[in-house]
């Protein structure tokens, strides 16, 4: 909900409480979830921290969805920073990992960073190809949030293809996709569809 501090807080309050009872799985998915925070900001730097305390973790007591998160949070924060090297080896790790165990939760995520990577390589058909794969499979899940990145992105890439009109109905998805509350992705909606209002 864009509540950054206060959502900090919480977890580092559960994050405490978690330590206390000495059990590594649920400190992963702490770390995991403060990457995530920091990732909306945006924060890279933070980001990446948590994401590494997060791998090493899922590493320590294992489970193979910790470990497709930590590497999908890994990459989405190396894309973040600029390291496209370092994205590519961690999202393609995080998809390799994901689709043995079909964990389809993740693999929106997963696509849509590949698709971010694609785009600032200017491959651009292969990004679109990447990112319409997310959005099927976000759609026929119904995964609202991921709907709106989706399709925020989707904004992004038609607005400097100079399609404006594919570029402004991908804002107004995103737009109603986010309405639930997911207040990030909100103001990235609004915010283009503004631009587009003024000119």
């Amino acid at each position: 909900r864009g509540k950054f501090e206060e959502s900090e807080n919480e977890l580092i309050c559960a994050h405490e409480m978690l330590k206390k009872r000495d059990e590594v799985q649920p400190q992963c998915i702490a770390w995991t979830d403060r990457s995530i925070r920091s990732l909306l900001m945006p924060n890279a730097k933070e980001s990446l921290n948590y994401a590494i305390k997060a791998r090493e973790l899922a590493e320590i007591d294992y489970t193979e969805k910790d470990i497709v998160r930590a590497e999908y949070l890994l990459g989405a924060s190396h894309l973040l920073k600029g390291d496209l090297t370092e994205v590519e080896k961690h999202v393609t790790e995080a998809l390799t990992r994901d689709r043995k165990i079909n964990l389809v939760e993740l693999e929106p995520d997963i696509l849509l960073e590949f698709a971010k990577l694609r785009f600032k390589e200017n491959h651009k058909e292969e990004a679109l190809k990447f990112v319409e794969e997310a959005l099927q499979i976000a759609d026929r899940c119904e995964y609202r949030l991921k709907q709106a990145d989706i399709h925020n992105f989707l904004a992004e890439f038609y607005l400097d293809a100079g399609n404006l009109e594919k570029a402004r109905a991908h804002g107004e998805i995103a737009k109603e996709r986010a309405e639930c509350g997911y207040k990030p992705a909100l103001e990235k909606a609004e915010k283009m569809l503004d631009e587009f209002e003024r000119g």
